[in-house]
């Protein structure tokens, strides 16, 4: 539209021009709360706004955005109002429609946070606090991504462990941030995430105001998933950081919390190793101090039955010295005597037959080899000996030694 008529226009047309222009005017007034009304059953908030000067401003603020921004406005309250103004046409009355209002001055601000902050406490809300899972893959963002290093700081902190990142990007400063905060909520309900971190740096108690907000405190109350609040502080912790289920000053350590899980099982796989390996150790030194045993076992059975052997080769010396001069002395009796001789050797052959068939059998019982010809194996996988079931599970490769090979095998199902 052009801002110069030539030909005369109606009331209506000038106000809607006058309208377009003001709705590009986005200003911030500050003034004293005079002549204020609560519509019922609208809810929306009607007020005159006085400066100093005298000069007055009618105002509305609509439900939502009054709820939203938190205040309870009272007659002679100083506010700051964010929005842009028209002009009701039916009326010709100039209205300032306010988007946001905030309170002016730091002890007002203190003020209310005591009073939300006591209202809360009363509901329990703060009690509350949902375990942290453990070893958090996919997370959530809410920060102002724009501008400053809270994600780098963020980012850069985090450990090497497979993490999912999905940001948003929200204004974090001043009252006019809790509208894209709270949208950022609503968005990350429909997604699927462990854990939930809402961070943004340090500042005055007016610039984290957007963090007492009732609306975004018990929005992030009734997340699906546990809440980290990873926000710095003034004097005072924020409401946001005492409802959320975890809280941490920096988002640097917002960063360290999430990895602490992780770190946690890294410490665990290093001892574990260091046991296994210990333990394997152990068993190798059991084994060769047993296979010694046996082979020592062994040995000493060979050298009493080379001993026996001798005696024998002695005893028959002996025998066939005493049957020589027997033959010699007494020719008459060579046939009663030869018949006595053979029965005799024979009987001695018998019973040193029957010792060397007793060291035969403990040498053959003693022997390793033995229990893998009588169908005994050795069973392994990656090349340990399996001695438990809790080494295995259906599907492993595994290699099962016998007394001519090795069987390589897949488990196909375990019976305890």
């Amino acid at each position: 539209m052009n801002n110069r008529f030539e030909e005369p226009i109606s009331v209506s047309e000038y106000i809607q021009f006058l309208n377009e222009l003001l709705k590009k005017v986005e200003v911030k007034l500050i003034g004293e709360v005079v002549q204020l009304k609560i519509h019922q059953p609208s809810g929306h908030v009607y007020f005159t706004l006085k400066d100093k000067d005298g000069a007055i401003m009618n105002c509305v603020i609509w439900k939502y955005n009054y709820r939203m921004c938190g205040v309870s406005l009272t007659e002679g309250m100083t506010v700051i109002l964010s929005g842009n103004a028209d002009i009701y046409p039916a009326r010709g009355t100039l209205t300032f429609k306010a988007n946001t209002v905030e309170l002016v001055g730091e002890g007002a601000l203190k003020k209310a946070y005591d009073e939300l902050k006591s209202k809360l406490q009363k509901e329990g809300l703060f009690d509350i606090k949902r375990p942290i899972p453990d070893y958090p893959q996919k997370i959530g963002v809410i920060t102002s991504l724009y501008g400053g290093t809270v994600i780098h700081d963020f980012t850069s902190n985090l450990g090497k462990f497979g993490f999912k990142i999905r940001a948003i990007n929200s204004k974090v400063e001043g009252v006019e941030a809790v509208k894209e905060l709270l949208s950022a909520i609503e968005r990350f309900k429909k997604e699927d995430i462990d854990v939930l971190v809402i961070m943004r740096g340090g500042g005055s108690l007016e610039s984290l105001i957007a963090f007492d907000n009732e609306m975004l405190v018990r929005s992030v109350a009734n997340f699906p998933v546990p809440v980290i609040a990873g926000i710095g502080h003034h004097k005072d912790v924020t409401l946001v950081s005492l409802v959320a289920d975890a809280a941490e000053s920096t988002p640097s350590a917002a960063a360290y919390f999430l990895n602490r899980s992780w770190e946690n099982a890294m410490h665990k796989i290093d001892s574990y190793s260091y046991e296994i390996l210990n333990n394997f150790n152990y068993a190798l030194q059991k084994t060769e101090k047993r296979i010694k045993l046996s082979l020592d076992f062994i040995i000493k059975n060979f050298d009493s039955i080379f001993e026996e052997y001798q005696k024998v080769e002695l005893r028959l010396k002996e025998t066939l010295t005493k049957i020589k001069h027997q033959l010699i002395s007494d020719n008459n009796k060579i046939g009663s005597l030869r018949v006595k001789v053979l029965r005799d050797f024979i009987e001695y052959l018998d019973f040193q037959k029957r010792i060397v068939i007793n060291y035969e059998q403990i040498i053959h019982y003693n022997n390793p080899e033995k229990q893998l010809k009588m169908g005994y194996s050795i069973s392994r996988i990656k090349g340990n000996i399996i001695r438990d079931i809790s080494q295995v599970k259906v599907g492993d490769d595994i290699d099962i030694q016998i007394t001519n090979g090795i069987i390589q095998s897949k488990i196909k199902n375990i019976k305890k």
